[in-house]
């Protein structure tokens, strides 16, 4: 459900603000390099409150000598301690706007950052998202969350004038601002219904998909200058990127500056290219056109028939209702592998919600992230890969990853969904194998693992057939 939905006297037309989902997060992120650039108006001191906030932290971690256990480091963790930004529904969570957020974990994590950083000589930064360049544990949920957290007065009123130009529905909210939580402030905000909480809009031109000063950024930035072999881009993990970051951090200041001067990019959220957010008015419309009632499969005998009717939908849409065509660039080159996924979330979502199933996309279980889990209670639970045939780990899609979670969740029931882009190749030989490759790993571990193959390939016209 966008805003623009709930709120229809809103003009997205005309707006700068981004049209959120109410009901789930979308993967993007509040990026402080944006929000530097603004010079003027209501947003020119933003960028100077961050840092201020950062340098006054820094300077307690100093005085505590680096000792985790004195009182200055102490009074340090606890202004690195925020409520969560949920009233943003941005960032990475399952399904549905509860984010990690400014826990006691973070807050140490990014003290113990600040540590390491004034032990490498770095006692001030001009901008703090640095701290994920050179920490492991400091990912662009984490920067983007404290961004919201810290500059939450900005967009509380930043919304609450969006709301009063367009006459919008709103009700008065306390929100909590500062360091855990122990300010507030009082402001008359919209309400969202899926949450029962305010709703915080943000100006489209502050969003990226990761932050500009991104670790992954940097490292491919210095790999090229240093004339490093390119193909290590791809190969190191974010470990290795931190520990060669520490070594170069007069490498890492020239990057940041370059982009200093730079005017920023922002995510095109209107075109939406990637498709974060486009996935839930293109599949919505759908499903609306095609009902299916799910409430038949809400019992443990039958609960496989949920994730098989949703598939098959799927496969239809993509295959026969011209779907296909959002798994491709406007160029004609295939979109990243989250694209099919968000197609899938979309048409499951709206499926599942109207029989009382849940439907949780990349819910840690265990050892890592499975692509969906839908599940009713705890007893009826199904989990669900998504890969592309060419991927590179396709196989351990199917053999190490699926069968782990499932493992680590008790659960018997999964599925493995292929995704055919290209014709012949790896594609080829993998489809010819793949049902009997699920066969022998639901064998050998005593498991009921069901897979499709989605055929995404481009359609020809019946024109030109």
């Amino acid at each position: 459900m966008l805003f623009s939905e709930q709120f229809p006297k809103a003009d997205v037309a005309t707006a700068d603000w981004f049209d959120v989902l109410l009901d789930t997060d979308t993967q993007l992120f509040v990026d402080p390099l944006l929000i530097s650039k603004e010079k003027r108006g209501r947003w020119k001191d933003a960028h100077g409150r961050l840092i201020n906030h950062f340098d006054e932290v820094f300077g307690l971690i100093a005085r505590s000598g680096l000792d985790s256990k004195s009182p200055y480091y102490t009074q340090a963790v606890a202004r690195l301690k925020f409520p969560e930004p949920n009233e943003f529904c941005l960032g990475y969570t399952s399904d549905g706007t509860d984010g990690a957020g400014g826990s006691v974990k973070l807050a140490r994590q990014i003290a113990r950052a600040m540590a390491e950083a004034i032990d490498r000589g770095i006692k001030h930064l001009d901008h703090f998202e640095l701290l994920g360049v050179f920490n492991a544990r400091i990912g662009p949920d984490r920067i983007s969350d404290l961004t919201c957290t810290i500059l939450r007065p900005y967009f509380v009123s930043y919304t609450a004038d969006i709301a009063k130009k367009y006459g919008l529905a709103t009700q008065e909210w306390e929100i909590a601002v500062g360091p855990t939580g122990q300010d507030s402030i009082k402001a008359e905000l919209p309400k969202n219904p899926v949450e029962d909480r305010p709703v915080l809009l943000v100006p489209k031109r502050f969003l990226r998909r990761l932050p500009t000063l991104d670790a992954e950024d940097w490292w491919g930035w210095y790999v090229l200058k240093s004339g490093i072999n390119i193909d290590l881009l791809e190969k190191v993990d974010k470990k290795s990127i931190v520990e060669e970051a520490s070594r170069n951090a007069d490498a890492v200041k020239e990057w940041a500056a370059e982009h200093n001067k730079s005017k920023g990019r922002p995510y095109d959220v209107d075109r939406d290219p990637d498709l974060l957010w486009r996935w839930d008015p293109i599949t919505n419309e759908w499903v609306s056109a095609n009902p299916i009632d799910l409430g038949a499969f809400k019992r443990k005998d039958r609960f496989h028939r949920v994730v098989e009717t949703v598939v098959g939908q799927y496969k239809h849409f993509i295959e026969q209702e011209g779907g296909w065509r959002h798994l491709y660039n406007d160029d004609g080159s295939e979109r990243d592998e989250l694209a099919a996924q968000n197609l899938l979330r979309g048409i499951g979502k709206h499926y599942c919600h109207a029989s009382g199933i849940e439907i949780d996309r990349e819910v840690n279980i265990g050892r890592g992230p499975v692509d969906f889990k839908f599940s009713r209670g705890r007893n009826l639970v199904t989990l669900l890969e998504v890969k592309k045939l060419t991927s590179g780990k396709f196989w351990n899609g199917l053999e190490r990853q699926l069968t782990t979670y499932m493992d680590a969740d008790e659960v018997t029931d999964g599925w493995l969904l292929a995704l055919q882009l290209r014709d012949g190749g790896v594609s080829k030989q993998r489809r010819e194998e793949l049902g009997e490759r699920v066969a022998q790993v639901s064998k050998d571990l005593g498991l009921q693992i069901d897979h499709a193959v989605v055929d995404g390939r481009e359609k020809k016209s019946a024109s030109k057939l």
